[in-house]
């Protein structure tokens, strides 16, 4: 029988289903090279600290220094001690000192380097290379890490994730690699703060998470031939949010509300209680927006349960506002623990104000804890990717032989000892990590350690951040005509 061309449509099609093991992934390495795709990514380091004097230390092999056309070999332990000088900066290096306008710091392949604020300070690691220039607004330094993005990946991980787990770790990765592409390919400036995703150099890389970038790298998430804007939070409370609801943006298809009874089952988020004095929770208010408050009321809710709008009473008139931006004064005036979520209900007393409220975060798209609570049910990194967001696809975009080694496995010593930030080492246990099943119940110590990175990830620069007059000050009504806008922020 003669076979249509349909037939042979539908016969590589599913050749091609069977190749890439039925997972929904599929490959854009023999396509043109999209514009995103890059392996080197800019980073804006510290800057939310005032930068007038940095020491920079290379590491396990020498740096080439370069400053306004000059150029030379710095040693490795060899410090470059860095600070504003003027319209200008001054560089001290090998006993000598000189000053330049910009300064370019290229370290080596197998290499990195420590920058600190002071000889005696503090210090982070990095690899890839640094360029620093002076605000001319403000006089501060500004530190730019060009750091290969698997590299970057790996501490993300460590840095926002903080699970021991293996295919929620690798789900993490391909989120973390889509969110900073997604980024970039929309003219973003990506930061080492929650303004982006959190990143603190090499010490939050480590086996694991070095593990899961590099048997995932290359992979992203694409919708309809285009990278998603893969945003994630700690917990949604037992069902996912839309981005509609979060932020009032224009809906998208990967964005869908739904259950989650994984997220429901391991979050110590999935449900909280917290009370606040009325006159301490009016006048907070009243000075964030201006106002005089003397009553607070929920005036409309989400299909999947947030909080959208908020009317605060005054003396004269009401001004409502979203469920974002009263979250967001609430957790800068009280803690990140308090208000967790726009997902909650409201109880209105004469003296106090109660809330019984679900999830950590925004809870739209990937919940880490949800994420977790499916790694140990037996779920793949691509089960817990197809859940989260739905009708996305893991695109292969470059071939594995491709993909540099990681020269963060030349230094073991600078992984962090904090337990906040460590994952399971899986790769020197003497298992394989593709095996390994994690099926214990989530322990007292690891919700504590989970906590931590949680309430360090909120606070984290609140006065900078959380503002509601800035991110989340804008009416949603008002919103609703206007043009699809990113959700500028990961986890909060």
């Amino acid at each position: 029988m003669r076979k249509s061309p349909f037939t042979y449509q539908f016969l590589v099609c599913l050749v091609s289903f069977v190749i890439l093991g039925g997972t929904g992934r599929s490959s854009l390495a023999a396509d043109p090279t999209p514009d995103w795709l890059t392996d080197i990514v800019r980073v804006s380091i510290m800057g939310h600290s005032s930068l007038h004097e940095i020491v920079v230390t290379p590491r396990a092999a020498a740096v080439e220094l370069q400053a306004d056309g000059r150029s030379w070999q710095v040693p490795a332990d060899e410090p470059i001690h860095i600070r504003r000088d003027g319209l200008l900066m001054e560089l001290k290096v090998s006993g000598e000192r000189f000053s330049a306008a910009s300064i370019a710091i290229e370290g080596a392949p197998q290499g990195a380097f420590d920058v600190g604020l002071d000889p005696s300070s503090a210090v982070r690691t990095y690899t890839g290379s640094l360029d620093i220039t002076l605000d001319a607004s403000d006089g501060d330094l500004r530190m730019v890490n060009r750091v290969p993005l698997e590299d970057y990946v790996a501490s993300v991980i460590g840095s926002e994730y903080g699970l021991n787990d293996i295919e929620g770790t690798k789900a993490m990765a391909v989120v973390a690699r889509t969110y900073a592409l997604y980024a970039l390919s929309q003219d973003r400036d990506l930061h080492d703060s929650e303004r982006s995703q959190v990143y603190e150099g090499l010490q939050k890389a480590n086996a694991a998470t070095r593990n899961a970038a590099f048997s995932t790298a290359g992979q992203v998430l694409m919708y309809d031939g285009q990278l998603i804007e893969a945003v994630y939070s700690a917990s949604n409370g037992g069902r996912t949010a839309s981005n509609e609801s979060a932020w009032g943006s224009t809906p998208l298809p990967y964005f869908q509300s739904r259950k989650d009874p994984w997220d429901q089952k391991v979050s110590p988020h999935a449900s909280w209680s917290w009370d606040v004095d009325a006159k301490k929770l009016e006048e907070a208010l009243s000075r964030a927006f201006n106002t005089d408050v003397r009553g607070i009321k929920v005036t409309e809710t989400a299909r999947d349960g947030r909080v959208t709008e908020v009317r605060l009473d005054a003396r004269r008139g009401s001004k409502t506002i979203s469920g974002s931006a009263f979250r967001a004064v609430v957790a800068r005036s009280f803690g990140a623990m308090t208000l967790r979520s726009s997902y909650f209900d409201l109880k209105s007393g004469k003296k106090r104000y109660s809330f019984d409220g679900r999830g950590f975060g925004h809870g739209v798209g990937l919940s880490q804890w949800g994420a977790h609570g499916m790694a140990l049910d037996g779920r793949s990194y691509a089960d817990i990717l197809n859940f989260y967001y739905p009708g996305a696809r893991i695109e292969e975009t470059v071939q594995q032989g491709d993909i540099p080694a990681t020269v963060a496995e030349a230094f073991p010593s600078v992984e962090s000892d904090d337990a906040t930030a460590n994952a399971e080492d899986v790769t020197s246990s003497g298992k394989d990590p593709e095996t390994v099943a994690s099926a214990e119940a989530v322990t007292e110590e690891e919700i504590e350690r989970r906590k931590s990175i949680e309430i360090a990830q909120a606070e984290r620069d609140n006065s900078a951040i959380i503002t509601a007059l800035s991110i989340w000050g804008k009416n949603r009504k008002a919103s609703r005509s206007s043009s699809r806008k990113p959700s500028g922020r990961s986890g909060w």
